[in-house]
């Protein structure tokens, strides 16, 4: 098959490095490029129960959150997060797409003209009661601003879990103004040593949910067929609410040469290289 990242006649199942199929899914992988992606895809409608008022409930309610450890180290990362896109722009329209309960919008400070997209109608009608931004209800309503409105978008945790990733960003790019930024951060990285040496058990690799395993050079190509320029790219890991750095690189290393001897490993710890932020520039 044709990797719809590269254009590579290189697309084959990749149940042979997972162990087969996880969580009922299976996955093809690129071996050109390295962009892993479930297939087939679930339907709107599936996701659509995934994402439903459960989830909301125990992922983003501040009251209901299923682990409230998780929960305060998100509100944390929001702040670093925030202050990398703050290298790159200080001001001006922004767009969350994919918002969430709207706290990470809430992090910036008036200086932005702030706006949230969000695809889960529970989480949309909180959103009208608790937001400090305009909410974009539909993506109808998004296709309906001015193209080049946004100076800046963010994607937060969001681009691996959509069914078709190139649609939302070739919207998004046309919704930015020239030298406008697109922000994608706290996604999984496909190239990172945790993905190698754990496969199906690393830690990210969580279908449903998590549908699409970029890295920055697939995403790199990905946002460049639509006028956005990779400028940069980390992987924040130390100095992040989710470091433990000693005894999770003694796990890694330990599992790592479990890997190179042929043997069998666990669920994979929190390590550097697992997460990515980058940013693009509109340049056409």
């Amino acid at each position: 098959m044709q990797c719809v990242i590269c254009n590579r006649l290189r697309m084959v199942p990749y149940a042979d490095e997972i162990g087969g199929a996880k969580n009922g899914f299976t996955f093809d992988k690129c071996y050109a490029c390295g962009y892993v992606v479930a297939s087939p895809l679930p339907s709107q409608a599936e996701l659509d129960e995934l994402y439903g008022a459960d989830h909301f409930r125990s992922s983003y309610h501040p009251q209901e959150a299923e682990n409230e450890q998780l929960f305060e180290q998100r509100q944390v990362q929001y702040v670093q997060d925030r202050d990398l896109l703050l290298e790159f722009m200080s001001g001006g329209r922004l767009l969350d797409f994919g918002c969430g309960n709207g706290h990470f919008l809430g992090v910036f400070s008036a200086h932005f003209r702030k706006y949230g997209y969000e695809l889960n109608r529970v989480t949309t009608d909180y959103l009208h009661a608790h937001a400090d931004f305009s909410v974009v209800d539909t993506l109808t309503a998004l296709e309906g601003f001015e193209d080049g409105y946004f100076d800046g978008v963010m994607m937060r945790g969001v681009i691996e879990h959509l069914i078709d990733p190139e649609a939302a960003v070739s919207l998004l790019s046309r919704k930015l103004k020239a030298d406008g930024v697109l922000f994608i951060c706290a996604t999984p990285n496909a190239d990172s040593p945790c993905a190698l040496v754990y496969g199906a058990q690393w830690n990210q690799f969580t279908p449903p949910y998590h549908l699409h395993f970029f890295s920055p050079r697939t995403l790199g190509l990905l946002a460049a067929r639509h006028d956005l320029a990779l400028i940069e790219c980390r992987f924040p890991y130390l100095g992040t609410p989710y470091e433990s750095e000693q005894s999770d690189s003694g796990c890694f290393v330990r599992d790592a040469q479990s890997f190179l001897d042929g043997g069998s490993v666990e669920s994979s710890p929190p390590f550097p290289g697992t997460m990515m932020s980058l940013v693009f520039r509109k340049v056409g």
